[in-house]
């Protein structure tokens, strides 16, 4: 189902999967960049997304993903509680190929009534 994703989405997934694998509460974005093969743009981009996206799953204003120190490190706050598959559910829901592919399916099935 990733080719149902957009490349941000993918991108914001690994990051989440990274770090949630790696058990520790702040990365330096160097490393980060290092790990992930991204620029320093890409990878902050992809950060600050991913707490938006938290927020929207979660319905709330706390910040999950927070950069500090000039845009130099982040400090995780409570990311575990929020699952890869909520999250790669929540892209799917926002994917515009998913819909297309969902409206197909539902015509399918009603004509087929």
């Amino acid at each position: 189902m990733n080719w149902l994703l957009s490349k941000k989405d993918e991108h914001r997934l690994a990051l989440h999967q990274y770090l949630i694998t790696h058990h520790s509460k702040s990365f330096l974005i160097k490393d980060l960049m290092a790990a992930m093969g991204w620029s320093r743009y890409l990878t902050l981009q992809a950060a600050q997304q991913l707490n938006v996206d938290c927020q929207a799953i979660t319905q709330s204003s706390q910040d999950f993903v927070i950069l500090s120190d000039a845009n130099r490190t982040i400090t995780l706050h409570d990311l575990q509680l929020i699952s890869g598959a909520a999250l790669k559910g929540y892209y799917l829901r926002q994917s515009l190929k998913f819909d297309l592919l969902l409206d197909v399916f539902l015509e399918g099935f009603i004509l087929m009534k």
